[in-house]
C-alpha cells in the first residue's frame, strides 16, 4: 500500500498537477525509498548473517520484534532459544548469550526473522519533501518579488538536494 495518495499531497502541497502526474511522481520517489531501506515495517524481513563467530550480530535495521533466530553453517540451523541472546532493538543487534549467562560466539551464520521499527511517519514526511523537490524541479529556477519581499531560488545540484533528503531516513537503517 503506497505511504501516500494523490489526495493527500494535494491536501499539503498546492500545485496545479493532475493527480496522475502525482501519482505518477509517488509511485517513483516511493520505490526509490523502498530500493534503499526495505518494505515498511508490516512485512517481517529476514536478514542472513555472516557472524564472524562474534558475540554480536548486526541486523540491516532497527527491529520492533523478533520472529525467529537460527544459527549454524551454510547447510545445516537450529534455532535459538529467546533466552539464547539479548536484544538490543534501537541498535538492530542481538549479542549471544549461554546458558549460563555468559557472552558467547554465534555460529558462523545467523538468520534473523523480524518485524522492522515502525518507521511510516517518517517516510510519509521524507516522500513529502521528495515530491516537493520533484514539483519544484518542474519549475522556475528563480523568482522574486519586490526588493526583498521574496526570493526563491532553485538548487544548483538537484540530486544533492534529493539525496540530502533521502539521509533523513538512515538512522532506521543500521550501517557497519
Amino acid at each position: 500500500m503506497a505511504l501516500l495518495n494523490a489526495e493527500e499531497v494535494l491536501q499539503r502541497i498546492v500545485t496545479d498537477l493532475e493527480s496522475t502526474a502525482i501519482d505518477a511522481i509517488i509511485a517513483q520517489e516511493e520505490a526509490e525509498i523502498i530500493r534503499r531501506f526495505g518494505d515498511d515495517a508490516s512485512t517481517p524481513v529476514v536478514d542472513t548473517i555472516d557472524s564472524e563467530k562474534k558475540c554480536n550480530v548486526y541486523l540491516d535495521r532497527r527491529f520492533a520484534s523478533i520472529t525467529t533466530v537460527t544459527e549454524g553453517d551454510r547447510i545445516t540451523q537450529v534455532t535459538v532459544d529467546a533466552t539464547g541472546y539479548q536484544q538490543w532493538p534501537n541498535e538492530g543487534r542481538l549479542e549471544r548469550i549461554g546458558t549460563t549467562g555468559l557472552v558467547i560466539a554465534w555460529q558462523s551464520i545467523v538468520v534473523v526473522t523480524y518485524l522492522p521499527e515502525d518507521d511510516k511517519t517518517e517516510r510519509q514526511r521524507i516522500l513529502l519533501e521528495l515530491i516537493r523537490l520533484a514539483m519544484d524541479r518542474q519549475a522556475m529556477k528563480s523568482e522574486s518579488v519586490g526588493q526583498s519581499d521574496y526570493i526563491y531560488k532553485a538548487p544548483e545540484d538537484w540530486e544533492r538536494e534529493r539525496e540530502k533528503i533521502l539521509a533523513k531516513l538512515n538512522h532506521f537503517v543500521i550501517v557497519g
